[in-house]
């Protein structure tokens, strides 16, 4: 890991351009439409917006956040320069560096820190990677509102554990931007379905095991139960008439044909496959 110094936010800032950070990493995995503006960052040619309320506010409680985190890992300091992975224009700023770990801290409102997580576990994970650490400690503080301004909120902690598999499809996607103006919005937008459905996926497989260790611990018996977590009930369905078209039609073809229609389509099919799906 290379640690740049630098003079002034400018200097950061423009340390950053050069750099795929974990700030646009995370947004170029969860959100397409931020590819065109990170693509106008990086070349220099987007509008300065300033920093909102939020992000002033954010900033403003990043050290009692930080001085927290200290108090759960003493070797945690905090941080504000750019570290640069040795194997290429990778770079992230954690808030906080320590032995073998970063620290990743974040203010906002309860729903907004709930919808930001899947983008800040990228985030986190790019960090991981390029400092070469094993674990982030994530400090979040629910940002409040009275008739004063913003005021500290409930201040949560955990960590998270470095996952090579999202390492992995982090790079993937950043290399993915690097590719050049070849990549298209519709590119980008076919890119996001396809990391999704993966995603899905994986969930769909671990939903069957937890269903499968469920059905084993209940056994092959009618079953329900109320608890604390909530109900379960494990049954037969009762039979169901159905009818054999196959056998229908190879026997009574007049009949078949005389309650065969065709249905409407209502809406089109979409499919997406990706590129390294086969």
């Amino acid at each position: 890991m290379i640690l740049l110094e630098h003079e002034s936010r400018d200097d950061w800032l423009a340390q950053r351009r050069d750099y795929i950070t974990a700030t646009d990493v995370a947004y170029l995995y969860t959100s397409p439409a931020s590819w065109t503006k990170i693509r106008a960052e990086k070349d220099g040619t987007a509008p300065d917006r300033g920093a909102s309320l939020e992000m002033q506010w954010g900033t403003a409680r990043e050290a009692a956040l930080v001085a927290y985190a200290q108090t759960i890992e003493p070797s945690i300091r905090p941080n504000d320069q750019v570290c640069v992975h040795p194997d290429g224009p990778w770079a992230a700023t954690p808030d906080g560096i320590g032995d073998d770990v970063v620290c990743e801290v974040k203010t906002g409102s309860v729903s907004g820190l709930a919808s930001a997580r899947r983008r800040h576990e990228a985030q986190m994970q790019w960090q991981m990677w390029v400092t070469g650490t094993s674990g982030c400690l994530y400090v979040t503080e629910v940002r409040e509102w009275d008739d004063m301004g913003f005021t500290p909120g409930e201040r949560t902690h955990e960590w998270v554990d470095r996952d090579e598999d999202y390492i992995a499809e982090l790079l993937d996607v950043a290399e993915r931007f690097l590719s050049g103006d070849g990549v298209t919005e519709l590119d980008v937008l076919i890119a996001a379905v396809d990391d999704i459905q993966a995603e899905a996926d994986k969930v769909a497989e671990r939903l069957e095991e937890a269903k499968n260790a469920l059905r084993d611990h209940i056994g092959d018996r009618d079953f329900s139960h109320e608890g604390p977590f909530g109900r379960v009930s494990y049954t037969m369905p009762k039979p169901r008439e159905s009818i054999d078209t196959k056998r229908l039609k190879a026997e009574r073809p007049d009949v078949a044909s005389e309650f065969t229609f065709l249905s409407k389509p209502s809406k089109r099919t979409l499919r997406v496959t990706g590129a390294n799906r086969g």
